[in-house]
């Protein structure tokens, strides 16, 4: 079992209110205690606060919300859900978008793939986006066009400008769009978007459609693209 998915089962399991022994999550777990030790300090290396108490436990030092497949399928207004195939979240990826860039072969059209964590997430120009576990938005959209490339060339504008309205509906208005394709809030980099699009110059092209959106970065970060 990889540490990201290992992770993610303990992380279920930890509470920001309880404290819990080794001894409790091992027995509950399936674990050994040292390996119980070692998914805390590989949880802790990954950027996730987990407090330890002498004679208490472990316990986690604020919420973490993982994703959720059906819940998200649930939050869906019925006429989106028709225009997808499928959505599915991997607890570790290098990036959703290099993943479905993979899955070409089998028509990545209409689905939707998120992710935990990225090891490799990237942002304009090739730059490294940091991703950690279970802290923010990792998301894209595999979709065929019947035009060429050149008339996709709006695309990440339109896709930062959807993403613009995604966060207004959910009450965050204090944002705006950096040209062409980056969100930020306060000065700070809340977000962005990365379009690849492969096709003829007549079509059809596939695109897929990357959206990036920190939500609760770690201490000492600075939500940028370039960390």
């Amino acid at each position: 079992m990889s540490v990201e998915i290992a992770g993610l089962k303990l992380l279920q399991f930890l509470s920001t209110t309880e404290h819990c022994s080794g001894e409790d999550i091992a027995r509950a777990l399936g674990y050994s205690r040292s390996a119980v030790w070692k998914q805390i300090e590989a949880l802790r290396n990954l950027g996730v606060p987990v407090l330890a108490v002498a004679g208490k436990g472990y316990r986690l030092e604020a919420p973490v919300e993982l994703l959720d497949t059906a819940a998200i399928e649930r939050s869906l207004p019925d006429g989106e859900k028709v225009h997808l195939n499928s959505i599915e979240v991997l607890p570790v990826v290098d990036s959703t978008n290099a993943e479905l860039k993979r899955r070409a072969y089998s028509n990545p059209h209409g689905v939707a793939l998120l992710a935990e964590r990225q090891t490799a997430g990237r942002g304009r120009h090739g730059r490294a986006w940091f991703s950690p576990l279970a802290r923010n938005i990792y998301c894209s959209l595999g979709w065929r066009f019947e035009i060429g490339v050149a008339e996709l060339a709006p695309l990440p504008l339109l896709l930062a400008l959807a993403a613009s309205d995604a966060l207004s509906a959910l009450g965050h208005a204090s944002h705006a769009i950096k040209w062409p394709n980056d969100l930020l809030s306060g000065g700070q980099k809340l977000g962005g978007c990365l379009v690849e699009v492969q096709g003829d110059a007549n079509g059809p092209c596939d695109a897929i459609l990357g959206v990036g959106i920190n939500v609760r970065m770690p201490p000492g970060t600075d939500g940028s693209e370039t960390i």
